[in-house]
């Protein structure tokens, strides 16, 4: 299980994405490219304006 890290800007963009907790330096690379090919979320909002919100996802992978 990789923990990618990753801030959704105000406009909805997935930006700063790092490895929060890694496993091996293959499995960190893949999840970083596919925490990267994240489509545009909808922004967090305080008091009705945008703000950036922090996100920590887990991967999990399986291995065979």
């Amino acid at each position: 299980r990789v923990f990618v890290q990753f801030v959704i800007s105000e406009t909805g963009q997935v930006t700063s994405v790092r490895i929060a907790r890694g496993v091996d330096p293959y499995l960190d690379q893949e999840a970083l490219r596919v925490v990267k090919m994240i489509p545009p979320w909808k922004p967090g909002r305080q008091r009705g304006k945008p703000v950036p919100v922090n996100y920590i996802v887990p991967i999990n992978f399986k291995l065979y």
